[in-house]
């Protein structure tokens, strides 16, 4: 499986200026490529594409679970505020 992201994304991945990050992509030889859109993607190693999708898979997970909580929370309080008046 390969794994292709922006200087943007691997900047926001590595919680660090979209700069920085090219030049250490650049420094560590992976590979780049320009795709049609204009855009540099950066294919990342096997071990570091693996920490990507799992931290995704998470963050989707956290997402998921506090939209649960958000919809628990405002149907508690519409109930609370339906007894209330």
């Amino acid at each position: 499986m390969q794994l292709w992201l922006s200087y943007k994304e691997l900047g926001d991945f590595f919680q660090i200026e979209e700069k920085r990050a090219r030049e250490q992509i650049i420094e560590a030889g992976w590979t780049r490529r320009k795709g049609s859109d204009g855009l540099t993607r950066v294919m990342l190693p096997p071990a570091t594409a693996h920490t990507y999708l799992l931290e995704f898979a998470l963050s989707a997970r956290v997402d998921e679970h506090l939209s649960t909580l958000r919809g628990i929370l405002l149907q508690a309080g519409e109930e609370a505020h339906r007894r209330a008046a």
